[in-house]
């Protein structure tokens, strides 16, 4: 019976942790598209080293020898880091409630994309995948992934309106159009 108990929770827990990661791969997309995201990620690294410490100090009682203690110090502090960005991102997202507002932006460029999981062929006419957009914000170039290129008749130093929501950290997201 315990047999059965032991397989049931690990089944759960690998289901859990595909599910997780699934979601960590499509909260890419959007960390892509915050704007000065590195400040986001850094902060939510510095956070869950916090967290990670204190729950490491806090279950390391559960540790018979110092070895046990050492891994319980381990998986709280790296694990915690590891889900770090996405919980950041995650929650900026997610738990914001500010309005989607309209921010211009410069124009630096577009450039369309394309990819393949197996590489493309030496004649083949290849379709892009997507768009990247380069813009200048607030003394900063970042580059923001779109489904699409809708600029091409654009210059650079145009002037172009782009949707954004400010997140629940102050970090604001360009939304997709």
């Amino acid at each position: 019976m315990h047999l059965v108990n032991y397989k049931t929770k690990a089944w759960g827990l690998a289901i859990l942790v595909v599910i997780v990661l699934v979601f960590y791969v499509m909260e890419f997309g959007h960390l892509g598209n915050t704007l000065f995201a590195t400040g986001l990620i850094k902060k939510s690294l510095v956070f869950a080293l916090v967290i990670g410490i204190y729950l490491g100090w806090r279950l390391q009682s559960q540790g018979s020898e110092q070895v046990d203690k050492i891994r319980i110090w381990a998986a709280c502090i790296l694990l915690s880091l590891f889900f770090a960005p996405m919980v950041g991102s995650i929650s900026n997202r997610v738990l914001s409630f500010g309005k989607i507002t309209n921010k211009s932006f410069e124009f630096m460029e577009e450039k369309a994309f394309a990819s393949s999981a197996y590489g493309f062929l030496k004649d083949e006419t290849i379709e892009a995948d997507g768009c990247y957009l380069f813009v200048f914000y607030e003394g900063a170039i970042h580059r923001l992934k779109r489904k699409q290129c809708i600029y091409w008749d654009r210059k650079r130093g145009d002037v172009i309106n782009l949707p954004v929501k400010k997140g629940l950290w102050g970090y604001e997201i360009v939304m997709q159009n």
